[in-house]
């Protein structure tokens, strides 16, 4: 139980450092920078910066999976066992991916609808 608590520690304390440092570096998606196309996180630190602000409306404009790194930070954590049963973390690590599919899709319609701008 210890090392459990100590890898769920782990996984929190380097999630939030990684937001901490691009809050205060200006820190730019690697891929958008270098390939000129944004990556299925693009937003996510700014959603998390407006999480932080407490504007949650602002939030699920830059990235509405926002909501879900919480849960995929304790599945990392906790080697991908949150829930009891094996088919409620499949169902519910699939409807994440499925978020993240879905919205990548979105934002890549309107980035090159946009003539690729961010």
């Amino acid at each position: 139980m210890e090392k459990r608590k100590t890898r769920v520690i782990f996984w929190l304390s380097l999630f939030v450092l990684f937001f901490l440092y691009s809050a205060l570096t200006g820190f730019q998606c690697v891929f958008l920078r270098y390939f000129h196309v944004i990556c299925p996180g693009c937003g996510m630190t700014r959603a998390v910066k407006a999480l932080l602000r407490l504007d949650f409306a602002g939030a699920w404009r830059f990235h509405p999976m926002v909501f879900s790194m919480p849960l995929l930070v304790l599945y990392i954590a906790l080697d991908g066992r949150v829930f009891r049963k094996k088919a409620v973390n499949i169902l519910v690590l699939s409807l994440i991916g499925a978020g993240f599919a879905v919205n990548y899709a979105l934002k890549l319609i309107a980035f090159f609808s946009a003539g690729g701008a961010v």
